[in-house]
Parts: C-alpha cells; structure tokens; sequence
C-alpha cells in the first residue's frame, strides 16, 4: 500500500477515514527480546516525517511537537489515522503511549494494524471514559467486532490528560492486547495476516478530539 488514501464507512453514523501521519525519530527498545528482535521505534524527537504519511485537511491533522505525535480531529463522527509505510508487519509485538489531551467520554484513540488495504485492517481502540474494543474492518464496507462491543476496564486511565501505554502482540491468527501491562483479551482471527500499522484518533458525537503519541516500540513476539 503506497500514498495516502482516503476512506468513507459508517461507524454509528457516517464517519471519515483520513490517511495522516508524521513521525521519524530515535529508536526506542523493542518491547521484548534482544536487538536481534527490534523492527522499528520511535519517540518523534527528530520531529520529521520519516515513514509516516502526513495529511491535513479541514476534518483534523496531524503534527509533530515536542516529541510527539499529536493527531486532532476537528469534526464530529471523523476518525483519522496516520499509517507507519514501512514495516509491513505479520507477526510483531507492538507498544505505544497515548495521552488524551482533549476530548469527552466518547472520544477515541488507539492503533490499526495488519493494514491489507484501504478498508482492510485490524483496530484496537479506547474511549475517554475507560473503555475498548478490537474489530476488523473487511473490504465490502462491513465492521466485524471480535470483542462484545465495547468492553469496560479499571485499567484503563479516563479523563483528559490520561497516559495509556497500548500494547497488541500477534503471531500468526493469535492476538493479544494489553493496557498499562494488564492484560485485556486474547482473540483468535484469520482475516489478515500482514499489513501496515497506523495510530489513530477519532470523534463521537464530541466536537474535537486530540491524542499525543509517544514511544512506539516494535519487536518481533
């Protein structure tokens, strides 16, 4: 998958799939393992795009600043992501920190990975009042949730100015997601193998929302 691309779905009502991105930076230690296992890190200190896609547009944007990834969404129902192009990833362990600068109870934040295409991916997504979901997205337009909707956890932190560290390991059709290094589901599909990873935030019915991401981390599992 190369260049950005733009998505319309339907996510409660009509929302918006922006292709934005920046990124570049120093390394961070992979999440596990030796330096052997390390596919890629980045903590956005050297405040250049690197290999993430960057686009902006009157729906949000993304930016670098003070080392960090901030994505803003400026309307309601929008939901933009910011793709990594290289690595393509299969099986991978990935951690990332996110921190909810603004936004209400149903804000959302969180990551997609094994992007096979423009309306292909896996997402692993937290809302501003502690909870997630995992689903996939299929090529004719349809979301599958692999949890039972939205699911409650204590161990996610609520509220504006929360830090979460997001944390999904997956080998092969066996998925593992983490929050704060607690434990959250493990899921078993098979709808994609491999794909690009991309950070994300998105809007409700709340106005604005605006997520920094810091210290992503990429190791083999």
């Amino acid at each position: 998958m190369t260049g950005p691309r733009f998505l319309h779905v339907l996510l409660a009502t009509a929302i918006l799939l922006l292709l934005a991105a920046c990124g570049g930076g120093d390394s961070e230690t992979p999440p596990s393992g030796s330096d052997a296992d390390f596919l890629y890190g980045d903590d956005f200190s050297a405040e250049s795009a690197g290999p993430w896609l960057i686009e902006a547009d009157e729906f949000g944007s993304t930016v670098i600043q003070d080392g960090r990834m901030i994505i803003d969404v400026s309307q309601a129902n929008s939901l933009q992501y910011s793709v990594l192009e290289e690595p393509s990833l299969a099986d991978f362990d990935l951690v990332v920190d996110a921190e909810l600068l603004q936004g209400d109870r149903d804000a959302t934040y969180g990551l997609l990975f094994r992007i096979a295409g423009p309306e292909e991916f896996y997402r692993f997504e937290l809302t501003g009042d502690g909870r997630y979901i995992v689903e996939r997205r299929d090529a004719d337009g349809s979301w599958n949730r692999l949890t039972n909707g939205w699911q409650k956890s204590a161990a996610i932190i609520t509220g504006p100015g929360a830090v979460n560290r997001l944390r999904v390991a997956a080998v092969g059709p066996a998925m593992t997601f983490y929050v704060n290094d607690e434990l959250l589901q493990e899921l078993q599909d098979s709808g994609y193998s491999a794909g690009q990873v991309a950070l994300d935030a998105g809007t409700f019915g709340n106005q604005r929302t605006i997520v920094a991401f810091d210290n992503l981390a990429v190791g083999q599992p």
